[in-house]
């Protein structure tokens, strides 16, 4: 008896060691349902869209380019040159080619990899077959609003001082976006430029020359060495987007938006700028502080697709009313009639909110709960489906046991029933 004893304190002790804390209160006075307050709500029914994109024209250019110089210059290495002499230059040119060529094959590989995520066989560019149809990959699919927006973005991309901000039912082009698209086609123009200057002058110094033995001379060495840097650096550059692109359809596929195409602290500053069209009913749901970047991502819906080869994210961030509501999880309490027999009302819904300001109040089941974005791990974001004012109390049985518990409503679903054991439900 005395070892039984010992065990089972060693099994309470150990099981009260591992348990959560709890306490137990009596409530000798009960409404019949329990208001269990879980944090705090808004509530949204407009959104504000950022649109981002990637042109993939650019990235289909700059491939083609570097693959075309790059057998320039093999064929001009490959000119004049003596089997059996193997001359400094020489052993530049091929030393280089083979590093490049390997780049390029690697390309060409990712490029395949591209393909399959597109779900695209062409092999005629990066994205030639797309056309001007639309391509979802994830979100919504509204094509009035990406067709509208792919025609603002040509628009702006050839209006070199034209606005940037296209406002659509509260809507923004990201400014930085077509910068960085114009600055990509000047610095492609110009990187053509040099390699095609390159390509001449070495083309010149080897006809001038019986073989590359005589070629040693030291501009024509930094000249070609030039030429393979500048090669040798766009194809590491056009790897590099490759990669980060075929990381952004990855994330876009689960509906997330790659930092490189947009980063929270880019946004931050976009919504900074949008303050003037919002509507002065509306705000975000975040303060447009430096803090709170880490909060936008916890709110963002994404929609993407491909139009007119490019790739176009559009980034829906909820618009809520000032309005600050608290949330409660609804539980009944059974008030015991006689054995085992409990009276205890139905809810209408598991969860009950109520405005601040004790106005407006509304319901909300599980579905719309878990839609619901988490702002924070007080605060949850909500898309605004019913919301009743005050005046409607006489239809809420919880709100009128919310605001006067003393009475029992005619709106509450009262039910019996017959319980045979103790139930626990942690609140």
């Amino acid at each position: 008896l005395r070892m039984r004893t010992i065990i089972l304190f060693t099994l309470a002790m150990t099981n009260y060691a591992w348990a959560e804390p709890y306490s137990i209160t009596r409530l000798d006075h009960s409404p019949g349902i329990f208001f269990e307050r879980i944090g705090r709500m808004k509530f949204f029914n407009d959104e504000y869209n950022l649109i981002t994109f990637i042109s993939l024209n650019n990235l289909d250019r700059e491939f083609e380019m570097v693959s075309r110089y790059l057998n320039y210059t093999q064929s001009i290495c490959a000119e004049k040159h003596s089997s059996s002499e193997k001359s400094i230059t020489f052993s530049l040119c091929a030393n280089e080619l083979n590093v490049i060529e390997k780049q390029v094959n690697t390309i060409s590989v990712e490029k395949d990899d591209l393909f399959s995520l597109l779900a695209h066989r062409s092999k005629r560019g990066l994205i030639n077959g797309i056309g001007t149809g639309i391509k979802w990959l994830f979100g919504n699919p509204d094509a009035d609003d990406a067709s509208y927006f792919n025609e603002q973005i040509n628009k702006l991309s050839r209006e070199e001082d034209g606005v940037l901000n296209v406002v659509r039912d509260q809507s923004q082009i990201v400014t930085t976006t077509i910068r960085s698209f114009n600055e990509t086609i000047s610095r492609l123009n110009q990187n053509e430029m040099t390699l095609k200057d390159n390509i001449e002058v070495i083309k010149t110094a080897i006809r001038k020359s019986l073989d590359f033995n005589s070629l040693h001379h030291k501009d024509f060495i930094q000249i070609l060495d030039e030429h393979f840097s500048l090669l040798s650096y766009l194809t590491l550059k056009l790897q590099n987007e490759l990669s980060v692109l075929t990381e952004a359809v990855l994330f876009a596929r689960t509906g997330v938006l790659h930092p490189k195409i947009l980063s929270p602290k880019q946004m931050l500053d976009e919504l900074q700028n949008a303050t003037q069209q919002i509507p002065e009913s509306l705000r975000f749901p975040f303060p447009l502080i430096k803090e709170s970047t880490s909060l936008i991502l916890n709110v963002i819906q994404l929609s993407v697709c491909f139009i007119d080869n490019k790739l176009m994210f559009m980034i829906h961030i909820p618009l809520v009313v000032p309005m600050e509501f608290e949330y409660f999880a609804v539980t009944p309490l059974p008030v015991k009639l006689q054995n085992n027999t409990f009276v205890f009302i139905k809810p209408n819904q598991p969860y009950f909110s109520v405005a601040i300001s004790r106005n407006q109040f509304s319901h909300l089941d599980e579905i719309e709960l878990n839609k619901c974005y988490k702002l924070t791990h007080q605060d949850i974001v909500c898309k605004n489906n019913n919301l009743f004012s005050i005046a409607n109390i006489a239809e809420s049985c919880e709100a009128q046991l919310y605001f006067s518990p003393q009475t029992l409503p005619q709106a509450c679903d009262v039910r019996i029933i017959n319980f045979h054991v103790t139930i626990w439900k942690k609140i």
